[in-house]
């Protein structure tokens, strides 16, 4: 087994109070924005800890920009991008529990509803084939890359602009809503789901089980 660095880091800053944006600031009639698609991290780690056993069920090339997704696990670009392009009212970073963990946290905090098309969201290929391989919904997989940004809907056009300048793919997913009551996200199979933070995040089942 190939032994992999993992590392850990604590950074604090200080701002100026009202000069930085939170989860907690997204309004009615605001766009949501997703950057990269859903489980990045997720993608990027198994493919690096599991490659010999995903060769024989993926194409070396997808293997590969999978692998390469682990230098995508940050959100710092992104955020700079669309902070630089104005009308940012929430962000948050898509880490435990997913994409769609994220997304209620940011309703939650908010006190909003979300109405979310999963149709909408960026799917790079190498994340459907890895999480096919090993059976994961990449909604709820940790995804730590991944950026959502809520916006006023006169400002999304110019921040996917900014982002798109910045070599981040990107698009809108969802309206944030008045009705706290609605939080759903309808899947690709056209069921509709409440938003929620997962029981179980079935990226690290597998990742352990590949540390054995």
């Amino acid at each position: 087994m190939q032994l992999q660095p993992i590392g850990r880091i604590t950074v604090f800053a200080i701002a100026e109070k009202g000069s930085y944006v939170t989860p907690g600031g997204a309004r009615p009639g605001d766009d949501i924005i997703l950057t990269k698609g859903p489980a990045i991290e997720a993608t990027g780690i198994l493919a690096t800890l599991r490659e010999e056993e995903l060769l024989r069920k993926v194409p070396s090339d997808l293997v590969q920009r999978a692998k390469d997704l682990c230098w995508q696990t940050t959100v710092v670009k992104d955020a700079m991008a669309a902070m630089e392009a104005g009308g940012v009212t929430a962000m948050h970073d898509a880490t435990e529990g997913g994409v769609i963990g994220a997304l209620f946290e940011i309703a939650n905090a908010s006190s909003a509803g979300m109405r979310i098309g999963e149709s909408l969201f960026i799917y790079p290929e190498e994340v459907k084939a890895v999480c096919g391989a090993f059976g994961i919904d990449p909604i709820v997989a940790i995804a730590e890359g991944t950026l959502l940004i809520t916006a006023s809907e006169s400002s999304s056009p110019e921040i996917l602009r900014r982002l798109k300048s910045g070599g981040i793919d990107a698009s809108v997913v969802g309206k944030v809503l008045e009705n706290p009551e609605v939080r759903e996200m309808k899947r690709l199979d056209g069921s509709i789901v409440s938003l929620a933070i997962p029981e179980q995040d079935p990226f690290w089942p597998i990742a352990f089980e590949g540390l054995i």
